[in-house]
């Protein structure tokens, strides 16, 4: 989960971001959008899980 959560974060972002370290606040918000995905599968499991192939998406 926290791995689709920093890749929302990083799009939210956007390109602007020139450092790799977050701030608090970024880390606030990755801790968030991880909590919306792990209550997302514990409710629903992986119903709406989908699988790229060939790393694509």
């Amino acid at each position: 989960m926290s791995r689709l959560a920093e890749r929302d974060l990083r799009t939210e972002l956007g390109a602007t971001k020139l450092t790799e370290e977050l701030t608090e606040e970024e880390e606030e918000k990755l801790a968030e959008i991880e909590e919306k995905y792990w209550r997302e599968f514990e409710t629903k499991g992986t119903d709406n899980v989908v699988v790229l192939r060939g790393g694509n998406g």
